[in-house]
């Protein structure tokens, strides 16, 4: 973990190319949920892909770090953040399908 943040704490210069946002947010979501089933309820992603220009690179390794602390901060006594589950949604704005 060390060196992922460590990778990441340098900031490289981002990639800006077409990506698929449901795809990117999902294959790290899907790990959390392997390793730590009761941390992540059924994430909401959208099966059709959601183009945008993004570096798909470091929005991984974000999403990556932000479910990684997740069953950290569940070991918290006492904290009502700590409580729960984290919720994750991909889904474009005013979408009705």
């Amino acid at each position: 973990m060390v060196d992922d943040f460590s990778r990441f704490a340098r900031m490289p210069k981002p990639v800006i190319e077409g990506e698929d946002v449901a795809d990117t947010v999902r294959r790290p979501v899907f790990l959390m949920r392997v390793g730590h089933p009761t941390s992540i309820s059924k994430p909401e992603i959208k099966e059709e892909p959601m183009r945008a220009q993004f570096d798909r690179r470091l929005i991984s390794q974000a999403l990556t770090n932000i479910t990684k602390t997740r069953p950290r901060r569940s070991r918290c006594p006492g904290r009502s953040w700590a409580r729960g589950v984290s919720y994750v949604i991909a889904a474009r704005e005013n979408d009705e399908s």
